[in-house]
């Protein structure tokens, strides 16, 4: 395991705190998944399963990926581009409301239980179906972007690692699985190990990941499920308030803890590595890098500067050294965290809510910002935003068509523009040409190679 610096002693390094020993990244003999899973599976051993019914596998054609990963790589290597890259999302927006065409509007709607919600994130066909019919709709429309699309395992099930630790996942109808507090108290922490034979998520991720690879081969890329940071886990295995408090009370605990947690990330991602046939990042979004691990960081928004620097920053970068570099995303605001991020050893993006114009301001092209939001924030939680007074489908269009066309006046900084595209009067088409023009001219306005 690598070592990293220990958090708030300035050139300390330390060994894995667990030992390899503490971490078995196997299901153990006699757990109930030790038979389904085994060894690797290669996609022509499906573990004994029936050749499956007929998918529907309509890939990215191999020009659309070579350009985007060429481009990107570019980017991501302070090189001239002719294009910023970007990604297309194209949301249309209607007056009318109710129920759509053809839609019975007697038949009472199904009631959709915990219990239903549970059943469906395991069912493998039924997930690898869906995210093959959406890709396939994606791939028809047309419109070319820079994301390389992959195959997710688990969906949003992000409770996965605090499973390991022995929390209890609580399954809702509505919204995504999520884990109750295992640790109330900061000693309680000092019973905690890790014990994958008893992830109930992460055996079903390995589980669908060999599927969906039996099934496409490396026609798509297979991906690993969702990865939080270890200050993200640390905040769902123990209650985030007295998380907080113990960085302040009982400091020690808690590195013990996000020691535990990324020596137990290093090892399922290296398992969730082999698993993958292609050259897609650890990532659970669509944001190809050339390398590296891509991050959910939530608690940036919460944490003061001093907390993230202290808690956060060491275990991200420990992460980024494993995989030869590090992306970050994070929901909320973060501008006071923005130059601990750019000061993170192996940092290579950050997609974020922010403005693009605001965090350039900060982070001075020291990575690649992947936003949607130029001068304003599209964001309606944000107090300044103006979102909430743009109540009709064209205000909001005409919303997204200024700020969008200010993508030219941010210069010398690296992104990946996430065009949403909020359309209404004006077609797909339209704004798909737009955005390229944006683009083209944003790339004008970049620093010389470096």
């Amino acid at each position: 395991l690598c070592d990293f610096a220990s958090a708030g002693v300035t050139g300390t390094h330390y060994r894995s705190w667990l030992g390899a020993s503490h971490v078995e990244a196997i299901p153990a003999a006699g757990s109930p998944f030790a038979s389904r899973l085994g060894p690797r599976q290669m996609p022509d051993s499906p573990g004994g399963k029936s050749a499956p019914v007929p998918w529907e596998i309509v890939p990215q054609d191999d020009a659309w990926v070579d350009r985007a990963k060429r481009n990107l790589t570019a980017l991501y290597e302070g090189r001239r581009l002719e294009r910023m890259p970007f990604e297309w999302q194209e949301c249309p927006l209607d007056d009318a409301s109710g129920p759509a065409p053809g839609e019975d509007q007697t038949a009472p709607p199904r009631q959709r239980s915990a219990g239903d919600a549970r059943k469906d994130l395991f069912d493998e066909e039924s997930r690898l179906r869906e995210q093959l019919a959406a890709l396939a709709e994606r791939v028809r429309q047309g419109f070319q972007d820079d994301n390389v699309r992959s195959l997710r395992p688990i969906g949003t099930a992000i409770g996965w690692m605090p499973e390991i630790f022995g929390a209890r996942v609580q399954w809702f109808a509505d919204r995504p699985c999520w884990p109750e507090p295992l640790v109330r108290k900061a000693s309680e922490i000092d019973r905690l190990r890790p014990d994958f034979a008893r992830g109930e998520l992460y055996n079903h991720a390995l589980q669908q990941m060999r599927f969906f690879r039996w099934v496409v081969g490396d026609r798509i890329p297979v991906g690993p499920p969702d990865l939080q940071s270890p200050i993200d886990i640390a905040s769902m295995i123990m209650d985030c308030t007295q998380l907080i408090y113990a960085m302040l009370d009982e400091p020690g605990r808690v590195h013990a803890l996000l020691r535990m947690i990324t020596d137990a990330m290093i090892q399922a991602c290296r398992i969730f590595r082999n698993e993958m046939l292609t050259d897609f990042p650890l990532s659970h979004s669509d944001w190809w890098m050339p390398r590296g691990i891509f991050l959910s960081d939530d608690l940036m928004a919460v944490l003061s500067p001093e907390l993230y620097r202290d808690f956060a920053v060491p275990y991200n970068e420990a992460l980024g050294e494993e995989f030869g570099g590090l992306g970050l995303h994070s929901c909320g605001r973060i501008l006071q965290n923005l130059e601990n991020v750019a000061q993170t050893k192996g940092i290579l993006a950050l997609n974020t809510q922010e403005c693009l114009s605001d965090v350039a301001a900060v982070v001075k092209d020291r990575l690649v910002v992947i936003t949607g939001w130029v001068f304003e924030t599209g964001v309606d939680t944000y107090p300044e935003s103006r979102r909430g007074s743009l109540d009709t489908p064209g205000k909001l269009e005409q919303f997204w068509w200024e700020d969008s066309a200010r993508l030219p006046e941010v210069r010398g900084q690296r992104s990946l523009y996430q065009s949403h595209a909020l359309l209404h009067t004006h077609t797909a088409d339209e704004a798909y040409r737009r955005t390229l023009k944006l683009c083209r001219e944003a790339a004008g306005n970049l620093c010389p190679e470096r």
